[in-house]
């Protein structure tokens, strides 16, 4: 075994081309089948046609299938992967990428794979594990598990963006060893070597997603949310956030948390900038100023990683008219890269909930304005969202569809997801929400429960609307117009 370099600065390489390996018995065999079948078409064609044209035709076709020949296939059979200073280099033949070393979250060897969801041979994104694959073979493979999701080009047109990555090398452990020596911060990453012969299945490749804690029998309409399994002790916090349009400031430094398991109400008169800081909060709407973490991701530093974790339904909700029912919930499964293990289960379950399943197949044009907000409802939990951003959620909803919406929400407080909502029917926001925050232009005059609110408002007999009127400054306003003669 070749020496590890003597200063961590020197570049090493690392090739996966063994005899018995599957690759050379494909490539082989390739090559073989081009020779026996394509030459003497080839030869046919140029003695048939007569015309200089037809005739320069096989000649580039035949120029190209000696490429492929003497260059592009054996090229295959080589695979050779470089640790440089600040990056790791994989190739694959003619392909290339590049993952910088300071993205490398974990690696481990792995000395053979058997799983139905992976090819062993060749360059292919599996979305539904999230993994890149440059494999030529099913030995001694290596998993790298990034910090970032990073984006990779597969084929000329389709670059795809992975958060894990598997390829294999000769040499496992000293592949392991260069790269620890290489890493930054002495080696900071977990980089591992498990016993030999370890097997990766499906589910080791989607992590991140089995160790989701999925609640069952839960109250309807049936839907599952998860808790991301994170260390902060918030769902939701946004910090000083602002917004300017011109001069004209429309948020002006709102700061709120939400702890996982709370229904958190957000609460205004028409322009106090609700809208606007939850265009924020979701990713939508870039703030002048100020900062959002969703359980501790920067929704703008990133941004997949955060968004990945809430659902977002606006209050004049888009969908597209042209789906049906059915195809739009699935169409924003694929949007969250959702697992597809019981997906089709869950988006029954969805629509049955939503008491849509009679219209599932129906074309979302044909909907009311009530059922259009509640498909939208259903594509927006359909990836088990820890937090729950919903504008206006009871717009257009007939008693039961927005005793629907109460149930759903005090389904996913019990379950320890959260929910931030809007909503101009204060007996709702009295009822459900554990915390209530007042907004009037573009700030927070009033935060806590709705008893903190009243003590606050100094009226502990009244109801939060009139506590509402009060904080908000439009109750004697209001009084004057209606008693007016």
């Amino acid at each position: 075994m070749p020496a590890l370099p003597a200063h961590p600065g020197e570049d090493l390489a690392f090739t996966y081309h063994k005899k018995s390996s599957d690759l050379r018995t494909f490539v082989y065999g390739i090559m073989v089948l081009m020779v026996m079948c394509d030459v003497p078409v080839f030869v046919l064609l140029f003695l048939y046609l007569k015309s200089p044209t037809g005739r320069g035709v096989v000649l580039a076709l035949i120029a190209l299938e000696l490429l492929a020949l003497v260059y592009v296939l054996p090229s295959l059979l080589l695979m050779r992967h470089s640790i440089k200073v600040d990056k790791l280099i994989i190739r694959f033949g003619i392909k290339k990428w590049v993952i910088p070393l300071g993205n490398i979250r974990t690696a481990s060897s792995v000395n053979s794979i058997r799983s139905k969801g992976l090819s062993n041979f060749g360059v292919h994104y599996d979305r539904e594990q999230d993994v890149l694959c440059v494999l030529s073979g099913s030995k001694n493979a290596i998993l790298i598990e990034l910090k970032k999701p990073q984006r990779f080009r597969v084929s000329l047109f389709r670059p795809v963006l992975a958060s894990r990555v598997l390829i294999n090398v000769d040499e496992l452990e000293r592949f392991l060893d260069a790269l620890r020596q290489q890493l930054p911060n002495g080696g900071d990453a977990d980089v591992s070597v498990p016993p030999a012969g370890i097997v990766v299945p499906a589910s080791a490749l989607s992590e991140a997603e089995s160790r989701r804690p999925i609640a069952s029998g839960l109250a309807s309409p049936g839907i599952a949310f998860a808790r991301p399994d994170t260390a902060t002790d918030w769902a939701l916090e946004a910090q000083s956030l602002e917004k300017y349009y011109g001069s004209f400031k429309a948020v002006d430094g709102i700061g709120l948390k939400v702890r996982p398991g709370e229904i958190y109400g957000f609460l205004g008169p028409n322009g106090a900038g609700k809208t606007t800081t939850m265009k924020m909060i979701t990713g939508l709407l870039r703030p002048s100023g100020g900062q959002v973490r969703v359980f501790g991701r920067d929704i703008w530093q990133e941004p997949l990683a955060a968004k990945k974790l809430l659902g977002y339904v606006a209050e004049h909700p888009l969908v597209y008219d042209r789906l049906t029912g059915r195809e739009f919930v699935r169409f924003s499964s694929e949007l969250y890269r959702t697992p597809r293990a019981g997906l089709e289960e869950r988006v029954e379950q969805l629509l049955a909930g939503f008491d849509l399943a009679a219209a599932a197949d129906d074309l979302i044009v044909t909907y009311s304005q009530g059922m259009r907000r509640k498909i939208a409802l259903a594509a927006a939990v359909v990836h088990r969202p820890g937090l729950l951003v919903l504008d206006e959620p009871t717009n257009g909803l007939d008693p039961q569809g927005a005793w629907m919406i109460k149930n759903l929400l005090r389904s996913l407080a019990e379950q320890g997801a959260a929910a931030l909502l809007s909503t101009h029917a204060l007996e709702v926001a009295e009822n459900i929400c554990d915390r209530v925050a007042i907004i009037d232009r573009g700030r927070i005059v009033a935060e806590g429960t709705v008893n903190d609110l009243k003590g606050q408002a100094k009226m502990p007999e009244s109801n939060l609307e009139q506590v509402f009127l009060a904080l908000t400054g439009h109750g004697n306003d209001r009084e004057r117009v209606f008693t007016a003669r």
